[in-house]
Parts: C-alpha cells; sequence; structure tokens
C-alpha cells in the first residue's frame, strides 16, 4: 500500500502532456519543487547542477558619529542566489539572508517564453494571451494595487548600476502564480493582447 502511495505521488508531481510539457501541479509545484518548502538540495537532486548561479546584491547604510560629525556608510551583501537552467528557461531564486543557501527554501521558480511548462488550466509561455488568462483565472480586482488579491503593474528591469534599461514588465498577479508580459504598459489602453511570455510561481 505504502509502494502505491508513492508512487502516485511521484506520478503527480511530474505530469507531463504528451508533447513533453511539463504541468504545474496546482500551479504550485514544478517537478517536485515548490517555492518557500523545497531547498537547495531539492533543487540539485531533481533539476542537477548545470545552472549559472549569480549573487543577488543588495544595499545597506548606516550613520557613524564621530567627532568630525556625521558620517554616512553605504556597502553591500549577497542576499541571495538565481540559479539559471538556460537549457530549461528556468530561473530559481534563493534568499540566504545571512545563512547558507543549503537552509533556506528557494523564493521564486521563474520560466522563460522557451521553458515549455503549462499551468494547471492550460495557459503556456509564447502561445497565450492575457485575455485567455484572464478568462481562466478570473477578472482583475483593481489596477496596480499590492494590496488587492489581484492585480496587475508594470515592472523595469535596470542593469546593477541602475543606467541601462533591460526590460518592461506588465504583470498579472493572482495567489501564487504571475504572468508576464514583456509588452510595456500603456495604461491607456487594455492589456488582453499581450502575450505571456513568462510564469512566476
Amino acid at each position: 500500500m505504502i509502494n502505491r502511495i508513492m508512487l502516485l505521488v511521484w506520478f503527480t508531481a511530474f505530469a507531463t502532456t504528451s508533447n513533453g510539457q511539463t504541468v504545474l501541479q496546482g500551479d504550485s509545484l514544478y517537478r517536485g519543487l515548490q517555492v518557500g518548502k523545497s531547498g537547495l538540495a531539492d533543487v540539485d537532486s531533481i533539476l542537477g547542477r548545470n545552472y549559472v548561479s549569480r549573487k543577488r546584491l543588495g544595499w545597506l547604510s548606516g550613520v557613524n558619529f564621530s567627532q568630525n560629525g556625521i558620517i554616512t556608510t553605504r556597502h553591500n551583501y549577497i542576499y541571495g542566489y538565481t540559479l539559471t537552467y538556460k537549457k530549461l528557461d528556468v530561473k530559481i531564486r534563493i534568499k540566504t539572508a545571512g545563512k547558507a543557501a543549503q537552509l533556506k527554501p528557494i523564493t521564486d521558480i521563474e520560466f522563460g517564453p522557451n521553458s515549455n511548462v503549462g499551468t494547471s488550466k492550460g495557459i503556456q509561455t509564447s502561445k497565450n494571451n492575457f485575455a485567455e488568462v484572464i478568462s481562466l483565472y478570473g477578472p482583475l480586482d483593481s489596477i496596480d494595487s499590492r494590496i488587492s488579491r489581484v492585480y496587475i503593474h508594470q515592472w523595469v528591469s535596470t542593469d546593477r548600476k541602475n543606467k541601462l534599461l533591460k526590460r518592461n514588465y506588465t504583470i498579472l498577479h493572482y495567489p501564487g502564480i504571475s504572468f508576464v508580459s514583456y509588452k510595456k504598459w500603456e495604461k491607456s489602453k487594455g492589456v488582453h493582447t499581450y502575450r505571456v511570455d513568462e510564469i512566476w510561481l
């Protein structure tokens, strides 16, 4: 009986379609990995170590008092890592918060345009648009409000020196899952025709 239960869980976590596409079980599990619960050891075990690791840097500011007055200090620190699986077009993000990465759970899983994944309701990167997302996941509660349960906002990515504009992101946020378009959000127009370029857990 135990063996049958284990086999059923294994199959559910790794469900795929006939064309080899990975289905996000419950829109929370990717090949058995889950945000907030799986750790680096799970990532290595399931996806392997064929990834490119990049440090995620933050800044700390402080104030020191001396005979010459107030001195403001600023230095960077490593608050996490991004693991990029180029062949899968998948990124795994981990926040270390001063502890070893192995001790911290993953915080985000991002699927790019070529990731060959689909949500539990059938939305795929590069193949569906925001209109289809809204029809399946429900209408937006409001626009550009992070207090709301479901919302849309725009985010702009820059380089490390905050100079070079890299990409615009228009994001549909639902509980536990977000759908991302690379098209710039024009608030005077609708977003229904925007293509789903990425899916974030």
